[in-house]
């Protein structure tokens, strides 16, 4: 089987983003703005069925929808950090989910993808995603209020629960809620201290 190269483009990434990879998973390259599938390696044909070169130079969102190129873009706003995240990819009326490891470098996005599998070991990779996002998301804050706030959005999306609270507490046990999301049509009880 001949394989084709494209010859400027490799030559301008480092050794570690050339289009062989071990067969278990995809690679795939993008341009960081808009999202151009600018290179992938050469089994993502057999993920999709449909041929890696027809993929290449087709825009990310003709195979994805568009909640799933917010979440990807939001994840992207955290540099430094591969990025674990779930995601669907549809071609030719089949759609496959695929475990994404994603991180950029210059002005490409890179995704790592796997197929997920199906049973527990999916819903433990899931929930690890997740944290692992959630932790990456924390850690990029600039303030306790940013980290507060920032971990109780992760917790309610988390757990799926109604209201989730972070208190502060004094050196005698009293707490005042600092941060807080709850569903609507809920009292808010940020602010409020305990005991009162």
């Amino acid at each position: 089987m001949q394989q084709q190269f494209d010859s400027d483009f490799c030559g301008s990434l480092p050794l570690s983003f050339i289009n062989q990879i071990q067969p278990y998973g995809m690679l795939w390259v993008l341009d960081l703005e808009s999202l151009e599938i600018v290179q992938i390696s050469q089994n993502s044909s057999e993920y999709l069925g449909i041929s890696h070169e027809a993929i290449i130079q087709n825009k990310l969102s003709q195979y994805t929808d568009e909640e799933t190129i917010a979440q990807l873009r939001s994840k992207m706003s955290i540099s430094g950090e591969k990025l674990p995240m779930t995601l669907t990819l549809a071609a030719n009326g089949t759609k496959r989910v695929f475990h994404a490891l994603i991180h950029h470098h210059e002005e490409y996005l890179v995704m790592e993808l796997e197929p997920a599998t199906a049973g527990k070991d999916s819903s433990f990779t899931s929930v690890y995603q997740e944290v692992r996002y959630i932790m990456a998301v924390i850690k990029s804050a600039a303030t306790k209020n940013e980290v507060f706030n920032l971990a109780v959005k992760a917790l309610k999306q988390l757990s799926g629960f109604d209201r989730i609270m972070i208190y502060e507490f004094d050196e005698l046990w009293n707490g005042t809620v600092v941060a807080e999301v709850l569903e609507e049509g809920m009292d808010p009880y940020l602010g409020l201290r305990f005991p009162a």
